[in-house]
């Protein structure tokens, strides 16, 4: 299990004063304690022109990086694995999975697509760090491309599309990730690209 590099970094709030504010679980949520921190945290993720992706804090420091076609893994930032990432086949509204490091034997989680009018939603089903079975709702607007996690129908997540830059011509989509305190951004990282996946079949 890969060590989490949060506390290096300089934590940055994840509001402004048009948004509502993210609220913090009574418990922690997380795959891996090392990727969660004590207060609300930013990153920014770009989504590549070859399906790659990056996670980069706000102040630009490589975090993340997703590799791979129809089985992505994401790595930390000294290339060791933390998660691998499988689209179900044979699911018409996309089910995904979520197995710890680059094997097949250890099912962290899975994430369910739903229809819904005018926007989109998914059920995230996941065994917290303390073994205990738990489900967040993901509900976005297709149009703008704005997504809330929520939890115990508390907000605690959520993700915002920015505009690459003009210049950057390599990147295809980017986001920005948002998590409440204590909760885990490589979950939210995982949810981010399943999202985009969905996006992109429209």
């Amino acid at each position: 299990m890969p060590i989490g590099l949060l506390k290096r970094f300089n934590t940055t709030s994840s509001q402004s004063s048009s948004e509502s504010t993210l609220v913090c679980p009574g418990y922690p949520i997380e795959l891996f304690p090392g990727y969660t921190n004590p207060e609300d945290f930013s990153v920014i993720l770009s989504v590549l022109a070859d399906d790659d992706a990056e996670v980069r804090t706000q102040r630009g420091e490589l975090y993340m990086a997703m590799r791979g076609k129809r089985r992505k893994t994401l790595y930390d930032c000294y290339g060791f694995p933390i998660v691998n990432v499988r689209r179900k086949r044979n699911s018409l509204l996309g089910q995904y999975e979520v197995f710890d490091g680059e094997g097949s034997s250890e099912l962290l989680l899975t994430i369910s697509s739903q229809w819904s009018w005018g926007g989109s939603k998914m059920t995230v089903s996941m065994i917290n760090w303390n073994k205990e079975h738990i489900q967040l709702t993901v509900k976005g607007n297709i149009l703008d491309r704005h997504t809330k996690v929520f939890f115990d129908n508390v907000e605690v997540g959520r993700i915002d599309t920015r505009l690459p830059k003009k210049t950057n011509s390599i990147c295809r989509e980017s986001y920005t990730l948002s998590s409440a305190a204590y909760v885990d951004v490589v979950l939210m990282v995982v949810i981010s690209l399943c999202l985009n996946d969905r996006y992109r079949e429209g």
